[in-house]
């Protein structure tokens, strides 16, 4: 690990202008900073070797170390918020063309701590439903059946809190010949826990890098107030996730902003 790297917000500025540096310091003590014009910068023994001249400015000072990690993988972050916590029933579904679908623990929604929360993940089982429950157990279900490698597919889970069932299933968009991956599983399990103020992620389980990242597209992801129930062997289409909505998010929607 480099123990200090840092870099400037903009390349240039003008007069009156605002320049922000950004700095990752992994050292116990303050570091120094300072800003210098940079006459000679090869350090090349033949060379002039490494020259600057010292420009006084306000910069000038030490300032507190503090490590900036870098997350990778890329995801969406919903602040906590009423709206979205205390759900006692509930259905979470998303259209999703996955890269990986035999990598493990790639998030396609959650809003998942130690003290409670769901999570609707892909793996080498397919789609997962997961639940945590006040006391930090655990009570997962999946549909056993590998997700097809660049195709669409719908996947969801559901907890009906009434029946005390958590259901999960998965169906492609557009079904193959003698290709068998759509299924749902089913399993009784107790209420979470409450999530208190985790956020909610779109396309990761943790936000803590690419290990939980999900690898692919994702369309339309959506959270309803109710339950879906299905038989392992009934079929669900996609007009059943468009009812009693929570929250849904259309990504086509200002794709050039922030």
């Amino acid at each position: 690990m480099i123990p200090i790297i840092g870099y400037a917000d903009k390349l240039t500025v003008a007069p009156g202008e605002v320049i922000s540096f950004k700095i990752s310091s992994a050292r116990d003590q303050d570091y120094r900073a300072s800003i210098v014009r940079l006459i000679s910068g090869d350090p090349n023994p033949l060379s002039p070797g490494i020259q600057f001249a010292d420009i006084p400015s306000d910069v000038d000072g030490a300032y507190p170390s503090r490590l900036q990690k870098v997350m990778l993988g890329s995801y969406a972050k919903v602040e906590s918020g009423k709206e979205l916590s205390g759900l006692k029933s509930f259905t979470l579904s998303a259209l999703i063309w996955p890269t990986t679908p035999d990598k493990p623990e790639q998030g396609v929604i959650s809003k998942i701590d130690a003290r409670g929360g769901f999570a609707l993940v892909i793996g080498p089982n397919g789609a997962e439903a997961r639940l945590v429950h006040a006391d930090g157990t655990e009570t997962r279900v999946n549909v056993g059946k590998q997700l097809r490698e660049r195709r669409w597919a719908c996947v969801w889970c559901s907890y009906d809190s009434e029946a005390a069932v958590l259901t999960v299933g998965q169906f492609q968009i557009h079904p193959e010949y003698e290709v068998h991956s759509d299924g749902v599983a089913r399993v009784t399990a107790s209420s979470p826990g409450s999530d208190g103020n985790a956020d909610l992620l779109i396309a990761s389980l943790d936000a803590e890098g690419p290990k939980t990242c999900f690898n692919g597209k994702i369309e339309r992801p959506t959270i309803q107030k109710t339950a879906l129930f299905a038989e392992p062997t009934c079929s669900v289409s996609l007009e059943q996730f468009n009812t009693d909505i929570l929250a849904s998010w259309d990504f086509s929607q200002n794709i050039s902003g922030l």
